[in-house]
């Protein structure tokens, strides 16, 4: 049996987003550190402080899929087809996009968030 994992980056009030769509300090501790932290994207590299390096090691270190919800797939634009994580990425979506130019990669769009976790 797996064990599934809820976690996200959010806003004490529930939003992460700015009125200008940004997602403005939110995010900031992958790049507001001095250790590098290498992700799976050649060229990408987080800058954690110490703290924030070793939590983001242990929480990423098992992790074998990445479920995310049609406005983050769309925000990122698909992490141009490869996840800094490295893992499969499920999509929950009911508009699975028609001109997606990744076809290989390793990326599902399913319907419902059931199914999806399943």
């Amino acid at each position: 049996m797996s064990t599934v994992l809820s976690s996200a980056s959010t806003s004490l009030d529930g939003y992460i987003a700015l009125p200008d769509d940004s997602v403005g300090l939110l995010f900031d501790w992958y790049s507001s550190g001095e250790v590098e932290v290498p992700t799976a994207v050649p060229g990408m590299v987080f800058r954690m402080t110490p703290a924030s390096a070793e939590y983001w090691r242990a929480w990423t270190a098992d992790l074998r899929v990445v479920v995310v919800g049609r406005r983050q797939f769309d925000y990122t634009k698909g992490w141009g087809g490869a996840h800094p994580l490295g893992v499969p990425v499920i999509v929950v979506t009911h508009r699975p996009p028609t001109d997606w130019p990744h076809p290989d990669a390793p990326f599902r769009f399913i319907g419902d968030l059931p199914e999806a976790i399943a």
